[in-house]
C-alpha cells in the first residue's frame, strides 16, 4: 500500500458450508461483528483480511471471491 494519510480497512465476510457467517465478539462486550481492521503498510487487502481473521477468531481463511475495493466519497 502506498504511504499516505489514508487508512485502508480490510473486512472479511466468511461463510461456512452450512451458510453460517463468522462473527467475533468484542472483548469489551460491545457486540458481534465481522472480522476487520486496518491494513498494515506492507500488506495487500487480502493479506490484511486474512490476518484480521486469525487475530480476531483464530481461524485461517483463504479468499474465494474478491477482494473488492470500495471508496467512500
Amino acid at each position: 500500500m502506498p504511504a499516505s494519510n489514508t487508512w485502508y480497512i480490510a473486512l472479511a465476510v466468511i461463510r461456512d458450508q452450512y451458510g453460517r457467517f463468522l462473527l467475533v465478539n468484542e472483548k469489551k462486550d460491545r457486540g458481534w461483528y465481522l472480522p476487520a481492521g486496518r491494513v498494515d503498510p506492507h500488506e495487500t487487502l487480502v493479506d490484511g483480511a486474512k490476518r484480521e481473521c486469525v487475530e480476531e477468531s483464530g481461524i485461517e481463511v483463504e479468499p474465494v471471491y474478491g477482494p473488492e475495493e470500495l471508496e467512500a466519497s
